[in-house]
């Protein structure tokens, strides 16, 4: 499919992970049944607000895959930013309840010729780790300027043989 749309476009190629904030809490304080609803919902919000984008999809659980054509990382990334915006304006509540809005996270790195689909998103979410681990409500373009957070390991054994 890259190869199709850059031989039709022949132009920039740009891959964004959209994953939304603490939907795991929304999911046990809610319910599952009202966060699938919601999921749909800001599904269709942000497929309405990233139009520009050549492909969006669901990809998995609460995250999103939009690809865009002919644009840069920093102007696709304008754009999902933008959609960040419109998704936080909504309001998610059952009739009668408190208001309930979303944020995303997001990472969105250009598609070199030479790079595989999986590798662009492999580096998109590795971006939207960055963007997750700065606070959250954000979108992370191009390369950021601080390396991911390395990731920490907690082991608890009692027993100096499996320890080392």
């Amino acid at each position: 499919m890259r190869r199709a749309l850059q031989q039709a476009f022949d132009d920039f190629v740009e891959i964004a992970v959209l994953d939304l904030d603490h939907f795991r809490w929304l999911e046990e304080t809610w319910g599952r049944q009202f966060a699938e609803g919601v999921l749909r919902r800001s599904g269709s919000r942000l497929a309405m607000a990233l139009r520009q984008a050549a492909v969006f999809a669901r990809w998995d659980g609460a995250e999103f895959i939009a690809l865009f054509v002919g644009r840069t990382a920093a102007e696709a990334g304008a754009l999902v930013d933008q959609a960040r915006t419109v998704l936080r304006r909504v309001d998610f509540r059952r009739e009668g309840d408190t208001p309930v809005t979303l944020s995303f996270s997001a990472g969105v790195v250009d598609l070199p010729p030479k790079l595989s689909i999986e590798e662009g998103i492999a580096q998109a979410d590795r971006l939207r780790y960055v963007a997750k681990a700065s606070g959250r409500d954000r979108v992370v373009a191009g390369e950021p300027a601080v390396p991911a957070p390395s990731p920490r390991i907690l082991l608890a054994e009692d027993d100096p043989a499996m320890v080392r």
